[in-house]
């Protein structure tokens, strides 16, 4: 979990997203002010499968610096005892869409695939790449995605262990934006043996990615919240959409200004979880997950098994 503000939506987000038996790692960033930093510390020693990041890094769009947190993150979730079997990494902006035992459902259909999208450049973001003076390691093809993933354990064993993503990684850190580069290029690696990654047609339109629920200002549709560096915050119109959305997580909220918007999502998230316990069933089909384009085409052969 990415934070550098609001404390409260941190813990928020925690009681939404937490179980025992998950595993969980928080990266405040540097700049965030002492008494927030606090309060996001008390949160973390609340509960003993949660930890604080090993090292606080001053966050910068655009530089390495965004990627690093996440990295450190799954290194310390990696030693954790926690056999995990995916990572979602999320932000203190955002919140859960699936109840834990869905998303349990929704993963155990994936078998091991990645949901992370990752699409060929446009010519307009190529100079991203050519800071680096040099191509990539291995041949490798250039994707570009968000950061925002849900990984298999597999996949970051393999960003975190193995030489074609070591290399690639010391290459990306020469880039501009290299978040948008790293995950979204390892999946579609299938070639080196990267586990759960994309093994079809990287231009296909089926193609979609459901880790997260977001509205860009491109995106032609409306934002009762408002935009923010060109992503929606939302405000309460959306909250029906996030409510029907086949989506993970929703990003994002600010509580500072549209606080009925988290609010009612929140409701809406607990009374879900109150139905379960009750029934205790998760009511959800997952027949629409498991016909995905990234599941049907999830590479699952030996890992690191490249050229």
């Amino acid at each position: 979990m990415m934070v550098y503000k609001e404390p409260e939506q941190l813990e928020r987000l925690l009681r939404a997203v937490y179980r025992p038996h998950n595993a969980y790692c928080v990266h405040a960033d540097l700049k965030t002010k002492p008494d927030v930093l606090q309060q996001i510390r008390a949160i973390i020693k609340c509960l003993p499968n949660v930890i604080e990041s090993p090292r606080q890094i001053d966050v910068k769009w655009g530089k390495f610096s965004v990627l690093e947190p996440e990295l450190i993150c799954m290194q310390a979730l990696w030693r954790m005892r926690s056999k995990w079997k995916y990572l979602i990494n999320l932000t203190g902006q955002e919140f859960p869409l699936k109840t834990n035992k869905e998303l349990v459902k929704i993963l155990t259909a994936y078998k091991g695939a990645n949901d992370i999208l990752g699409e060929r450049p446009k010519e307009r973001n190529k100079w991203r790449w050519q800071k680096a003076k040099s191509p990539p390691p291995h041949n490798i093809t250039v994707a570009k995605g968000p950061v925002h993933v849900a990984a298999s354990r597999g996949f970051v064993d393999f960003l975190l262990h193995y030489s074609y993503a070591r290399d690639f990684l010391a290459w990306t850190k020469r880039t501009a934006i290299p978040d948008e580069t790293f995950f979204a290029t390892l999946n579609n690696m299938h070639q080196f043996g990267v586990p759960g990654s994309y093994t079809g047609n990287i231009t296909s339109k089926r193609r979609i990615m459901l880790n997260r629920f977001k509205i860009w200002d491109t995106s032609n549709r409306t934002c009762s919240g408002k935009f923010l560096r060109n992503i929606c915050h939302f405000g309460l119109a959306e909250v029906a959409d996030l409510s029907r959305s086949r989506h993970f997580v929703a990003n994002k909220f600010s509580y500072d200004f549209y606080p009925l918007a988290y609010d009612c999502t929140e409701q809406w998230y607990f009374d879900r979880v109150r139905r379960e316990e009750k029934t205790g069933v998760a009511d959800i089909d997952t027949r629409y997950y498991s016909n995905l384009e990234l599941v049907k085409h999830a590479y699952r052969g030996s890992a690191g098994n490249g050229p």
